[in-house]
């Protein structure tokens, strides 16, 4: 649907309207009347006939014209009611400010659904409950005072109502202008996915930021977004994401959190910036228009006043993966040849007192930028002030309005710009603060609070422009997403034995080592005899999930003798571990020998349906948490962009002399997996840990197998999956 009634409404009835700034409705229709909006604006309550000078009516079915908006801000357990005013009104959407919904429990969330039922119905929209507002300068929309009434291209789409406020007005303050700030609430039916759709088409929005604690379709929010950031960029800040975030999720918009894993998954494959704070949102929104200009290097330019803040900066650009660009020996000569006295440190940072900055009255900073940006191609600049020093020289106005001026157009032409500037918080600094800013924005530099501030920006903005030029690499494809796994059924299933296991996967393609699970150590020197030695014993046990830990797996046995003794060794360590475990015998498999051990694993996400697993694997799992996480549908190029994310990547190259790994039977493997996991809709969770790999052309086996799914739901067959990929002269057994 359009939001036009929302973004541009002709008639506004505002419900529960008051004459007392105490209560919401009337601190909604003052700031509207504040503003000037462009609406018809009709307050609405029973107890009054005129509030603010404007006619007030008893219902909405009073009213005498039409009325394609309404602003509700009556208690919950009356919002019903009105809601079916509007409907016979013909009311097209309706934001609902109240509170006490979903965010309060059981009987909330089913106020909840009652409303959304009769709206839709109806053909109403709604947008909330539990929100603050619109705020549209275009319309003269807004939620609150002191806004600015000029129009930009940012949007912000944010289900905080509290948070929209400090969006809205830090945003403003460091020079952002919007085209729309939506308080959108608990979504009970409008929700992110339709804003983003909405704005995604829209043309007088360039950016989009959106500050997001959950979503009631994950699937449809994956397309939504994947399809947003095709056309332009998308930040997200998401709350709730530990496990007192999310209890607090719940609390605010009654909707699930999610495990922060798995949201950050699938905003990368979504192609979206995520962000870490309301101040690194408003930064990115900020940088964002300078990424067409950003090349490949991730480098920068440092150069101010400020040598301990350049020192604090350097430790954050190593944090974000950027590099100080090197200063080669012809720039620090046409550095030295500037003139910069002692007390200035040449190269990159460059650092320029603030009384040299002073007696040079920019020139000096002017033509060390040239200097520092004068190779081909050069590095993004971010210049730091630090305008409190310059309080102590004469007419500070007119030198900071020189400074900043030289700045620009030193750099003008020759390298992305941006600037920090800091200021003592008081009236003087906030003025003086204020005036460079204006000046730098004026002429499309992008202005920032503070210079981490500015390298985060920078930083992410280049992550996106990277996306960009590869056309989202990685970024999933809105139509396969419709294809995606489903979310999982309540309920965690029933656990395959190792060997129910095994069978399943190798009809899927998987190398597997031999095995065969026995019931004496007669049968085992039988088994081992078959396959050859060396070989491993493992426990089977529906009770007995770790075995290193309770001591149920001995592997290294060379010879009959070491089995008779470790057949036995094995089955007493699993029944002092777990004497009331069901032992259902002792599997013997071919030992499987490589360069490398790593972890491939599925679960089902209550919310986004299957999600991959790939890191290190072995008993580093836990300790080092060397893993990486992706939503299905995963190809094979994201899965190789998985491996190389990985902190072990440069095993797979081979390392300090070792083997290149056999990266392709990894992937394959995996790509595998991936399949078992979009076909199989009982599958609950599936870790192969380890998975050993071998050197190239030997292969990669699963040699330890957990596998959880809900009986009920039948196995699917494995179709063009089902020839096991590679050669070896055994069954899953590397070739080398």
């Amino acid at each position: 649907m359009t939001l036009a009634p929302l973004l541009s409404p002709r008639a506004i009835a505002v419900i529960g309207a008051s004459s007392s700034l105490d209560k919401l409705g009337g601190r909604a229709l003052q700031a509207l009347v504040a503003f000037g909006a462009r609406a018809t604006l009709y307050p609405v309550n029973p107890r009054e006939t005129q509030i603010l000078g404007l006619t007030t009516y008893p219902r909405v079915l009073d009213i005498p014209g039409p009325v394609d908006r309404a602003i509700i801000t009556v208690p919950a357990e009356q919002v019903a009611t009105v809601l079916e005013d509007c409907i016979a009104k013909g009311v097209r959407v309706a934001q609902v400010y109240s509170g006490g919904f979903g965010e309060t429990g059981p009987r909330g969330r089913q106020l909840e659904q009652a409303l959304v039922a009769r709206a839709r119905a109806g053909g109403l929209r709604i947008v909330g409950p539990n929100c603050l507002g619109t705020y549209c300068p275009e319309s003269r929309l807004t939620f609150m005072p002191d806004v600015p009434e000029e129009p930009g291209e940012v949007t912000i789409i944010s289900q905080s109502g509290g948070l929209s406020v400090d969006l809205l007005s830090q945003g403003a303050a460091a020079g952002l202008r919007f085209r729309a700030v939506v308080s959108v609430g608990n979504c009970i039916d409008l929700d992110i996915p339709d804003f983003l759709d909405h704005f995604r088409e829209d043309s007088k929005t360039g950016r989009i930021g959106i500050y997001l604690e959950s979503v009631r379709d994950g699937a449809r929010f994956r397309q939504a977004l994947a399809a947003a950031t095709a056309r332009k960029p998308v930040v997200i800040l998401k709350g709730g994401r530990g496990e007192q975030g999310a209890r607090t999720v719940a609390s605010h918009t009654g909707a699930l959190a999610g495990h922060e894993g798995v949201w950050q998954a699938v905003f990368r494959q979504g192609g979206a910036v995520s962000v870490d704070s309301a101040e690194e949102l408003l930064a990115v929104l900020a940088a964002l228009p300078i990424g067409p200009l950003l090349g490949d290097r991730r480098e920068v330019i440092l150069v101010g006043n400020g040598g301990g803040a350049t020192v604090v900066a350097s430790d954050l650009c190593d944090r974000l993966g950027l590099r100080l660009a090197p200063a080669p020996a012809e720039t620090l000569a046409r550095l030295r040849a500037a003139g910069l006295p002692p007390g200035a440190t040449l190269g990159n940072p460059t650092d320029v007192p603030a009384s040299i900055l002073w007696r040079s009255r920019g020139r000096l900073l002017a033509q060390a930028i040239e200097a520092l940006t004068g190779r081909p191609e050069p590095a993004p600049l971010i210049v730091h002030l630090n305008l409190t020093p310059f309080r102590a020289y004469p007419d500070p106005e007119t030198f900071v309005e020189d400074i900043v001026t030289a700045a620009l157009t030193a750099c003008r032409g020759r390298a992305p710009l941006l600037l920090s500037l800091r200021a003592t918080p008081d009236a003087h600094g906030e003025a003086l603060r204020r005036r460079a800013q204006r000046l730098a924005q004026d002429r499309g530099v992008p202005v920032f609070p503070s210079l981490n501030l500015a390298i985060a920006g920078l930083a992410k903005t280049m992550e996106d422009a990277a996306r960009r030029r590869a056309r989202c690499a990685g970024a999933a494809d809105p139509a396969r997403l419709a294809h995606a796994g489903q979310p999982g059924p309540a309920g965690r299933g029933t656990a395959l034995s190792e060997t129910e296991g095994r069978d399943m996967l190798a009809a899927w393609g998987l190398r597997l080592p031999r095995m065969v699970l026995t019931r004496s150590v007669e049968e085992a020197l039988e088994a081992a005899r078959s396959m050859a030695y060396p070989v491993v014993l493992k426990v089977q046990s529906p009770q007995i999930l770790h075995k290193t830990e309770a001591g149920a797996v001995l592997v290294g046995i060379t010879g009959p003798e070491q089995l008779r003794e470790g057949y036995a060794g094995v089955l007493g360590n699993a029944r002092r571990a777990a004497p009331q475990a069901t032992i259902e015998g002792v599997v013997v498999a071919e030992e499987i020998r490589g360069e490398a051990e790593f972890i491939v694993g599925l679960s089902r996400d209550a919310l986004f349906g299957p999600v991959l697993l790939l890191g290190l694997g072995g008993i580093w799992v836990e300790l080092l948490r060397d893993v990486v996480l992706r939503v299905l549908p995963v190809d094979r190029e994201e899965i190789r962009r998985m491996l190389g994310a990985l902190k072990a990547a440069p095993l797979l190259a081979g390392y300090r002399g070792r083997p290149p790994l056999d990266m392709e039977a990894l992937v394959e493997l995996v790509a595998r997996v991936v399949a078992l996991g979009e076909a199989d809709g009982g599958l609950r969770e599936l870790d192969l840990n380890p998975v050993v790999v071998g050197p190239e052309g030997c292969g990669a086996v699963a040699v330890d197998v957990r596998l959880v799914r809900d009986p009920a739901v039948p196995v699917p067959t494995a179709g063009r999956y089902g020839a096991p990929p590679g050669k070896g002269p055994r069954e899953g057994a590397s070739s080398c």
